[in-house]
């Protein structure tokens, strides 16, 4: 049974052994193929093949495959790998292998060959639908550890049934390795199994000890911040939503009235509760699913809050989610009104209401009611800098439970019982529960007050802050304003200057305005001179109200504040220009601060790392100023005679430096471009693949045109010959219907040097040229 070959290749030869074993079973049979390989020195033993078996293992290569036949089917397997024997020769390697080793009596052979037919084959089969599970679940299994962990250091609860897959996927290749493994699965496997039980073994021990990071007050304070941030952009987003929704429902009430008369408007949805609507949904379906999304938030932060993470506790847009979801949902809506009166209830109700199904009411009642709970039950274990934050947002849940609480039942024939739910009443209620308690924090820090005539003015000050509690944003003013009153010092003084603030300046402010100045003196180092420097600004001679009140808006508003003890006590701007520079919404105070030889509080001399950069940006700004104010302070004279009648323009979402209108009542826009002539020469010479400041001109000047006013773009006549660039570029951005005016260089550098007086700002900025601006910035006033 046994066959041997030999090749002379020059100095070695080479031996291969094989054997073929067919062993016939009472049910069905094997087949082995076997085959054993050696390279050995044609000149040196072995020479034959009794040789060549007793030759070193360490030589020979062995493989080959078994078949076997039964009542199941075929099966094919390969012989078992044998690595790094022991025994000395390939005789004696085999002999481990009963089927195939050389001296085995034959009913041995063939009693092994009945016990690998029924037994291993079986077990390797099974084995192999093991691997294929593991291999199909284990993926899964390792996304879902990891998930855990990641939710885990996210300050949330996330479910264990992923440590349970993990645990078990670890038990699945335990047992498979351990207990039924055969070998003919193949040594490589093996390998692999074991690389995933150790990984599956860490990543286990991983989500077992995942903690997230113990938070400080630094980090809160931290966190505070980036939600201020969040609920800005909210702003943004959900009055943009809303002015989808408006568009959407004004189209789909004009379109329901269109198919009275038999015709029908093609339109589609753009916002998403407008798409919602158009699906078929209804408004209480909608609403539903809106305050659920907006519960859900909540009891996300809830649960943050509870594995020590406040970040979204202090999202301050909670409220104004929620007016934004009513409003979004019933503004214009013709479906509540409907509905209302279908139930019988008033027209003026209808307008103010909300309607929704009784299974509707009860399933967001059961929501809240659960949430308000466990918010409830986590106020008792936060610290005390985090309370007001959670308490907002039960003061908000609270808001929503009363409204619906106390919605009208109505039967309906059509609809079962409905109710109609106050819109107005849930957020009042929520303003009113928030207010309360932060006007019951302004009592008790006026408690800290000493002496009767303190007392007074404090009973004063809680009276004034009464009024403004109603409005939205400003309980977090006032629970500021109590805490500084309560543990800062001079508070006496403090309670002096706000009470002749909110008795007197503060009824000139917008409301908005009233609540910045209280917060910004609450959190202000000096707190008696920020309210002194207001009041400076809101009594400066020289310059209108409309000047006075904007540049304390832009002083208590901004991300980037205008410094008023700076403007007060180190600046030396003329009315005029301080007029016009209030005016303007754009103006970069930020940058002229921060290159100024009389430092603000913003920039302290000590703190000054300015760069080349920092000098070349206010250079380049100061610049554009100057070009604006040409045309205010100089008289340049506009085309047909257009005066100039609003500035820092809205166009089709782009800002525009002027409005213009003729004797007639003609309106028109002027955009000023006064980069320097070195500035114009680098951005007309890339106009090909326009640069960031280029390409922005360009799409305002776009937007202008698409209003349908006339457009006029002003430059300085330094430009000079590159104004007939100017023109073919413009042309080329079908902009050719744009007028380009050219006003004096000289004007401009005469404005520039009253500034730079005015203002106290460093030579750097007078010699770094602005065409040595970093790339990614601009002079324009609204170029970020």
């Amino acid at each position: 049974m046994a066959e041997f070959d030999q090749f002379e290749l020059k100095t070695n030869m080479a031996m291969e052994v094989e054997r073929k074993i067919h062993i016939q079973l009472a049910r069905g049979g094997v087949v082995i193929k076997s085959r054993a390989r050696a390279f050995f020195n044609a000149d040196q033993p072995p020479n034959d093949v009794h040789a060549a078996l007793q030759a070193p293992a360490r030589l020979v290569k062995h493989d080959g495959a078994i078949f076997v036949t039964d009542d199941k089917g075929m099966h094919l397997l390969r012989t078992l790998e044998l690595l790094l024997p022991e025994t000395p020769s390939v005789a004696g390697l085999l002999a481990h292998e009963p089927m195939l080793g050389f001296d085995i009596d034959p009913k041995q052979r063939i009693w092994e060959a009945g016990q690998f037919v029924t037994v291993t084959v079986p077990t390797y089969e099974r084995n192999m639908e093991l691997v294929d599970g593991i291999m199909r679940d284990a993926p899964h299994a390792a996304m879902g550890l990891k998930n855990y962990i990641k939710v885990k250091l996210a300050y949330e609860n996330p479910p264990a049934d992923a440590l349970a897959i993990g645990r078990h996927m670890i038990a699945r290749i335990e047992e498979l390795v351990q207990f039924s493994w055969t070998g003919y699965e193949g040594t490589d496997l093996r390998v692999q199994l074991g690389l995933m039980w150790e990984g599956f073994q860490k990543l286990l021990q991983q989500a077992e000890a995942a903690k997230p990071a113990e938070k400080h007050l630094l980090d809160h304070a931290s966190d505070l911040v980036v939600a201020i941030g969040k609920a800005s952009v909210g702003v943004v987003m959900a009055l943009k939503e809303v002015g989808l929704m408006a568009r959407d429902l004004g189209l789909w009430g004009l379109d329901k009235l269109s198919n009275a008369f038999g015709y029908e408007i093609d339109w589609s949805a753009s916002s998403s509760v407008g798409k919602a609507y158009e699906s078929g949904k209804s408004t209480s379906e909608v609403f539903k699913a809106i305050v659920d999304g907006i519960i859900d938030s909540w009891s996300r932060a809830v649960e943050h809050a509870e594995n020590g993470d406040y970040s979204q506790l202090m999202d301050l847009g909670a409220e104004l989610a929620l007016d934004i979801a009513i409003e979004a949902v019933t503004a214009g809506a013709a479906s509540p009104g409907v509905a209302a009166k279908r139930a019988g209830t008033a027209a003026r109700l209808a307008e103010h209401a909300l309607v929704l199904t009784e299974d509707a009411v009860e399933a967001l009642t059961r929501r809240t009611e659960a949430m308000l709970q466990r918010a409830k039950q986590a106020l008792k274990r936060v610290p005390e800098d985090v309370r007001a934050a959670l308490q907002d947002t039960i003061d908000t849940a609270s808001g929503v439970l009363t409204g619906l609480k106390d919605s009208v039942k109505i039967a309906d024939a059509g609809a079962g019982t409905v109710h109609v739910v106050d819109k107005t009443a849930i957020t009042q209620a929520i303003q009113r529960s928030r207010g309360a308690q932060a006007i019951d924090a302004a009592k008790g820090a006026m408690t800290k007050l000493r002496g009767p005539a303190a007392r007074a003015q404090g009973a004063s000050v809680v009276e004034q802050l009464e009024k403004l509690a109603k409005t939205s944003k400003m309980p977090d003013t006032i629970y500021a304003v109590a805490r500084r009153i309560a543990e800062g010092e001079s508070k006496a003084k403090f309670v002096a200057a706000l009470d002749k603030l909110l008795k007197g300046t503060a009824r000139a402010l917008d409301e908005e305005v009233v609540a910045g100045v209280l917060r910004r003196a609450a959190d202000a180092v000096d707190p008696l001179a920020f309210l002194d420097n207001v009041e400076w600004v809101m009594a400066r001679k020289g310059i209108t109200v409309e000047a006075r009140k904007a540049l304390v808006r832009q002083a208590v508003l901004r991300d980037s504040p205008l410094d008023l003890r700076w403007l007060r006590e180190l600046t030396e701007l003329p009315d005029g220009m301080l007029e016009r520079m209030a005016l303007n919404p754009g103006t970069h105070w930020k940058s002229f601060m921060k290159v100024s030889k009389k430092p603000s509080d913003y920039f302290p001399s000590a703190l000054k790392m300015l760069k080349r950069s920092d000098y070349a940006d206010a250079g380049a700004k100061l610049r554009g100023v100057a070009g604006e104010l040409v045309f205010e302070l100089e008289g340049v004279e506009l085309p047909g005679g257009l005066k100039i009648v609003g500035r820092q323009i809205d166009a089709a979402g782009k800002v525009i430096d002027f409005g213009l209108q003729d004797a007639s009542g003609a309106r028109a826009l002027l955009e000023v471009k006064a980069w320097s002539a070195e500035r114009w020469a680098s951005e007309l010479a890339a106009a090909h693949k326009p640069k960031e400041a280029l390409a922005h001109m360009l799409e305002q000047l776009k937007a202008a045109q698409s209003t349908g006013q006339p457009v006029y773009l002003a430059v300085p006549d330094a430009i000079g010959t590159r104004l007939k660039r100017l023109d073919e570029v413009l042309q080329r951005a079908n902009l050719g219907r744009v007028k380009i005016v050219t006003f004096p260089e000289a004007k401009l550098v005469k404005i520039r040097g009253g500034l730079l007086k005015g203002l106290g700002l460093t030579a750097g900025v007078a010699t770094v040229a602005a065409d040595q601006l970093l790339k990614e910035e601009g002079d324009d006033q609204d170029l970020p």
